[in-house]
């Protein structure tokens, strides 16, 4: 019973480093990818997992620009539209693949300050900062 328990122990982290690292560039990289692959085929047929790594990436992506833009990190143009964020973050991505092991939080604001940089910080938000 103990060598049982000893190498199940053993073998633990093993099985545990095997997680995909869901909160990584890596991660988002890789849905951000299905989501233009099947974005580009309205008519296609699709999988489920398809659908949901367009909307995690959609919605990842949605949530880091509006981060940034409040934030006063970023600066996008008037009129700038989800698709060309996530453009903004394959390009950027795909440029740097040495940083994707990082979180896609910060990463996804590195690529959005390097594509739509302010010129200077603008004024303290209205609202209060706790």
């Amino acid at each position: 019973m103990r060598m049982l328990l000893l190498s199940l122990l053993v073998g633990l982290p093993s099985i545990v480093s095997a997680e995909v690292d869901s909160q990584s560039g890596n991660y988002l990289f890789g849905q951000c990818e299905i989501a233009q692959r099947i974005h580009g085929q309205p008519d296609g047929v699709h999988t489920r997992r398809e659908f949901l790594s367009e909307g995690f990436c959609l919605g990842f992506l949605q949530a880091a620009m509006q981060s940034a833009v409040l934030n006063l990190h970023a600066c996008a143009p008037t009129g700038v539209v989800l698709d060309q964020a996530i453009e903004v973050w394959m390009n950027w991505a795909a440029a740097n693949p040495d940083k994707l092991h990082q979180p896609s939080y910060l990463l996804t604001t590195l690529a959005l300050v390097a594509a739509w940089p302010c010129e200077e910080k603008k004024a303290t938000p209205t609202r209060p900062l706790n």
